[in-house]
């Protein structure tokens, strides 16, 4: 892999990961293009998210040190208030550890048929639309809603299916105000993205040095990631604040259809 792959691929996941978007699918889409060696894939995905989660931890520094601070609060309904939100995100953590676990190997058969991501493509994009007339208020989160949300976080596992407008989608049809979406939905995925990271780097040969990369290529993907991750979070968050989040469900159906037309009957002749 060269350097200048590694860095388009960088700018990639660090754009898709949390633009509501679909990282994986445009991952899956960029590395066919690319004819990238599929043992490759596992190793330089897992770097490229490990990128995106510093991003993450560096963005919401100050969310997390409130939390963690709040947990210990002298005020018995602050100290409430930020245990109810560490609960949550542990108990919404549960459902995509669940089926990572049961469905690893079924899901990870659709990554390698690009028609799947492209079809969920349009599912991802139903879903932002119907975001258009939400307007919540509400603030609080119970475990209830950490599960449900949770739960959302769960089917993203799938090809196509964008993790943070599940997240965010969720918690919007819940009922609540844009900036606790935002900032919950993230916070949650922080676990998910982390723990899957680690289990792929288990395997991936990138602790023996036998991933395939070179160490050049990894770290130019690492930090454009990192960097990129960073100014999308900043834009999705004043995208959805501005109530203009559904937008991307117009980016999704295109994306989509052009997928299902290229892979369905030009590449692979399904249709």
């Amino acid at each position: 892999m060269s350097i200048v792959h590694s860095v388009i691929l960088g700018i990639i996941q660090g754009l898709t990961e949390f633009l509501p978007v679909s990282s994986k699918t445009h991952l899956l889409f960029a590395e066919q293009i690319f004819k990238i060696d599929p043992k490759l894939r596992v190793s330089f995905d897992v770097l490229l998210h490990l990128g995106t989660t510093v991003a993450l931890v560096i963005f919401f520094i100050k969310p997390i040190v409130r939390i963690t601070g709040g947990l210990f609060s002298r005020s018995n309904d602050t100290s409430r208030q930020n245990w109810n939100i560490v609960l949550s995100i542990a108990v919404g953590s549960i459902p995509v550890a669940i089926v990572g676990f049961i469905l690893k190997d079924k899901i990870d058969a659709l990554f390698e048929m690009p028609i799947y991501a492209a079809a969920f493509l349009l599912v991802t994009g139903a879903v932002l639309f119907l975001t258009r007339k939400t307007n919540g208020q509400k603030t609080r989160l119970s475990v209830i809603d950490g599960l449900v949300i949770g739960i959302a976080q769960a089917i993203a596992i799938m090809p196509g299916i964008s993790r943070s407008a599940s997240t965010i989608g969720a918690a919007l049809f819940l009922g609540f105000a844009r900036p606790e979406a935002f900032e919950f939905s993230f916070l949650l995925s922080i676990p998910a993205i982390l723990g899957a990271s680690l289990l792929k780097l288990k395997g991936s040969g990138m602790l023996h040095g036998t991933s395939g990369v070179s160490h050049s290529a990894m770290a130019a993907g690492f930090l454009v990631s990192a960097v990129v991750g960073m100014l999308a979070l900043y834009v999705v968050k004043k995208i959805l604040l501005r109530r203009r989040l559904w937008c991307f469900s117009y980016y999704c159906w295109a994306l989509g259809i052009v997928a299902l037309v290229y892979f369905g009957f030009l590449k692979e002749g399904i249709f």
